[in-house]
C-alpha cells in the first residue's frame, strides 16, 4: 500500500512537471503581450500631454473669458451708476445759475505758458505715454441737498434747496506734508495732475491711479430768524447764555457749526469777512484770517450765499477780480445795490470763473488772486481718511470733545467727494443742436477731437471730427453768442484781449485747453434782454482703468440734455 501511494504521487509529479513544461512558454509570452514597449509608453504619454495641453489652453481660454466677462460686467455696471447719478444731476440743473466747461489737456505749468504733459497709464504700461484729457464741468443745481460733513452734533445739520455741481479730477498730497495727516479747512494744496517741468508728481503720477469727483456744495445762507438751539449744552457752549448762543449761531464762515467758505467765488473766498474775524467760531482756528475755509482743502463743501447772491455778482460787479489786493487790511467789496447789469462780458466771464473750485487752468492768473502761484491745483481728496485712529486718541477728553469732533469730521470728508476710482481720462463736450450740412452728424463743441473713421490705425486728418472748437468758421449754421478762453499753441508772450483771453504756449498740441461760459443774459445784448445762449446737449466721455490689470481700459460715454428756461 506504502509502495503504491508512492508510486502514485511520483506519478502525479511527473503529470505536473509535463504540464509546466508544456504551458510555461505560452504564459510568458502571454505576459509579454500584456506590458508596453518603451516606443509605446513613448507614444501614450506624448499623447496624454498633449491632451493635458489642449485642455489647458481650454480652460484658460475659458478662464479668460469668464474674467473678461466679469471685469466686462463689472464696469458696465459701474458706469451705470456712473450715469444715474449725473443724470440727476443734470435733470437738477438750474437756469438760475452758470454753467461752465472746461477742456483740457495734461499741461506742465511754467510761469504764463504751458506745454503738453505725457502721462503714463500705470507704472507697468509699456505704452508710450500721452496727454491725457482732464476737463471739468461745473453748474449749479436745485434740490434737497445735504453736507457730506459728519454731523459735529445730532441737533445741528446743513441742509440746502440750491448746491454748486463740480465734477473733476481731483488730487492727493503727498504724504510726506503735514496737512496729509492734519488736514485743515484752509488749505491752498499744491495738490496738482500737472505741474512743473521736472516736478514729481508722486501720489497722482499714474493715470489709473485717478480718481474723478463729484463735489456738491451747498449754498446756505445763515439763518435770518432766531435759531432753535438745544436746551443741554453743546459740548462746553451753553445755549442759555449769550456766549453760547454766539458761538453756536450760523454765521459767514459757519453753517450749523459746519466751516463754511464765505463767498463761493476763490477771490473773495480767501479774503471776506473784510473785518475783523469774530472770535465766535465754534472752530476757534477760523477766527484768524488765514484759516478762512476754502474748497481746494477737500473738506468744505458749504458756501454762505445764495444763487441771488451769485447772479449778482457775476452780472453786476464791475470790480476785475484780478485787481482785488491780496491783503484783507486794504480789501473792500461792495455788492451792488440796487444791482445794474455789466455790458463788459470779460469782466462777467472773470467772475464765472471765480466759480471754479481750484485754481485748476494750467497758466498762473497774472494778478493777486489766491494762490496764484500754484496753476493747475485740484481740489483735495484721498483714498480714506489719512488719520482716523490718530484723531480718535488724540482728542478723548471731555474739553477736547469738540475739536475732536471737527477734526473727524475733517478725515471723513478726506474720501467724500470720491466718485470715479481709477478714471484716466474725462472728456466734456457740448452742442447747441446744429447738425453738419456736409455729414447730418450733430456737431459737439471743445477742443478738436477725431476718431479713426477710416480704419487706417491713425486719427488724421482724413478722419472724421467728434468734436469742433465753436464757432466754426465755413459751415452754414446759426452763430450763437458765447465767451470762451483759449490756451492754444505756438509761441510768443503772454496777451490779454478785452474779450478773449490767449495763453500762448510751446508743444506739440495745437490747444491745450479751453473753457466755455454760459450764463444769464447776455452781456452784448442787455438793452433787449437777449438770454445768454446755452448747449441743449452735454456729452460726457471716461474712460475707466482695470486696477487689477494694467494696460486694460474701457470708454463710456452719455449725452445729458440741459434745461432750457430758468427754473
Amino acid at each position: 500500500m506504502i509502495a503504491q501511494a508512492h508510486m502514485l504521487a511520483e506519478n502525479a509529479g511527473l503529470a505536473g512537471h509535463a504540464e509546466n513544461d508544456g504551458h510555461a512558454p505560452r504564459a510568458r509570452a502571454a505576459d509579454r503581450r500584456g506590458a508596453f514597449t518603451l516606443l509605446e509608453a513613448m507614444v501614450a504619454i506624448g499623447a496624454m500631454a498633449l491632451v493635458s495641453v489642449g485642455l489647458a489652453a481650454i480652460f484658460s481660454s475659458v478662464g479668460k473669458t469668464i474674467t473678461g466677462g466679469k471685469r466686462l460686467s463689472t464696469l458696465n455696471t459701474y458706469a451705470a451708476l456712473v450715469e444715474q447719478q449725473m443724470r440727476r444731476d443734470f435733470d437738477a440743473m438750474s437756469r438760475d445759475g452758470y454753467l461752465m466747461i472746461r477742456n483740457q489737456y495734461t499741461t506742465d505749468g511754467v510761469g504764463n505758458s504751458a506745454q503738453a504733459r505725457f502721462v503714463p497709464l500705470s507704472a507697468l504700461d509699456t505704452n508710450a505715454p500721452r496727454a491725457r484729457r482732464i476737463d471739468e464741468v461745473m453748474f449749479f443745481a436745485k434740490g434737497p441737498f445735504s453736507t457730506a460733513r459728519e454731523a459735529t452734533d445730532p441737533d445741528f445739520s446743513a441742509k440746502s434747496g440750491e448746491a454748486r455741481v463740480y465734477y473733476g479730477h481731483g488730487a492727493r498730497l503727498p504724504e510726506n506734508v503735514p496737512a496729509f495727516i492734519k488736514p485743515g479747512v484752509a488749505d491752498a494744496n499744491d495738490a496738482r495732475l500737472t505741474g512743473a517741468l521736472g516736478e514729481p508728481l508722486k501720489s497722482n503720477e499714474f493715470a489709473a491711479s485717478w480718481m474723478l469727483l463729484r463735489q456738491v456744495t451747498l449754498l446756505k445762507k445763515p439763518e435770518t430768524t432766531a435759531e432753535a438751539f438745544p436746551s443741554r449744552k453743546v459740548f462746553v457752549w451753553d445755549p442759555a447764555t449769550a456766549r453760547g448762543r454766539a458761538v453756536l449761531r450760523d454765521k459767514v464762515g459757519q453753517i450749523a457749526l459746519h466751516p463754511a467758505a464765505s463767498s463761493l467765488f476763490r477771490v473773495l473766498a480767501g479774503r471776506l469777512p473784510a473785518t475783523t474775524l469774530s472770535r465766535d467760531y465754534f472752530r476757534t482756528e477760523q477766527s484768524v484770517p488765514a484759516n478762512r475755509p476754502l474748497f481746494t482743502s477737500g473738506i468744505v463743501d458749504i458756501a454762505t450765499t445764495d444763487l441771488n447772491e451769485v447772479r449778482t455778482i457775476v452780472s453786476c460787479v464791475t470790480e476785475d477780480p484780478a485787481t482785488i489786493p491780496n491783503s484783507s487790511a486794504s480789501f473792500s467789496f461792495v455788492i451792488p445795490n440796487p444791482p445794474v447789469l455789466s455790458a463788459n462780458a470779460a469782466r462777467v466771464k472773470d467772475w464765472m470763473e471765480e466759480g471754479w473750485p481750484a485754481y485748476s487752468d494750467a497758466i498762473a492768473p497774472v494778478d493777486n488772486r489766491l494762490p496764484s502761484q500754484y496753476p493747475g491745483t485740484r481740489v483735495r481728496y484721498e483714498a480714506a481718511a489719512t488719520n482716523y485712529v490718530g484723531v480718535l486718541t488724540s482728542y478723548n477728553t471731555i474739553a477736547q470733545a469738540g475739536e475732536g469732533a471737527y477734526r473727524r469730521a475733517d478725515q471723513m470728508m478726506l474720501p467724500a467727494s470720491n466718485f470715479v476710482p481709477n478714471c484716466s481720462e474725462f472728456i466734456v463736450e457740448w452742442s447747441f443742436g446744429d447738425v453738419d450740412p456736409d455729414t447730418d452728424d450733430i456737431l459737439w463743441h471743445g477742443l478738436e477731437r477725431r476718431a479713426d473713421t477710416n480704419g487706417d490705425g491713425a486719427v488724421n486728418n482724413t478722419d472724421r471730427y467728434l468734436a469742433r472748437p465753436y464757432p466754426l468758421t465755413n459751415k452754414s449754421i446759426k452763430q450763437h453768442n458765447y465767451r470762451y478762453t483759449k490756451l492754444t499753441g505756438g509761441t510768443g508772450s503772454y496777451v490779454v484781449d478785452p474779450a478773449v483771453v490767449y495763453n500762448r504756449v510751446s508743444g506739440p498740441l495745437a490747444e491745450l485747453s479751453q473753457t466755455a461760459y454760459f450764463g444769464y443774459i447776455d452781456p452784448n445784448h442787455i438793452a433787449d434782454g437777449a438770454p445768454w445762449a446755452w448747449p441743449k446737449l452735454v456729452r460726457v466721455t471716461f474712460t475707466l482703468a482695470d486696477p487689477n490689470d494694467a494696460g486694460v481700459q474701457q470708454t463710456f460715454q452719455f449725452v445729458f440734455e440741459t434745461p432750457e428756461v430758468r427754473s
